[in-house]
């Protein structure tokens, strides 16, 4: 359920759906895993809800739109955690976003070492 959740958001938010909308959806799951104890399950959704709210803002220094880290979630220990749980797909996720982020910004080679990354 909640990597379908994930995925949803995700292509509403490559659909070019609503921001706003997103993000309320995205919040919705997030508290709904956390009401239920599920910490580790809300780790799917932080990648995404992470890169809404970098799209909604307007930071002093652009670049940092392709660094997943603010108010949900810690770019560098997401993926600490990830693969520490042996959870490789999970960082495969954040990776994606990071590297969208990056290509959407104009950051070229951040996207371009990103996806090599992953490739690895």
């Amino acid at each position: 359920g909640v990597f379908c959740a994930s995925a949803v958001c995700a292509m509403d938010l490559l659909l070019g759906t609503d921001l706003k909308g997103v993000e309320s959806e995205m919040r919705l799951y997030y508290q709904k895993i956390q009401d239920l104890g599920q910490a580790s399950l809300g780790m799917w959704v932080q990648p995404g809800l992470q890169c809404v709210l970098h799209l909604q803002s307007s930071p002093s220094n652009w670049r940092d739109m392709a660094v997943l880290t603010g108010e949900v979630m810690n770019e560098t220990n997401f993926i600490v955690q990830a693969l520490e749980a042996n959870h490789q797909i999970l960082c495969m996720v954040a990776l994606q976003y990071k590297a969208q982020l990056a290509s959407w910004f104009g950051y070229w080679a951040i996207s371009d070492s990103t996806y090599r990354e992953m490739a690895a």
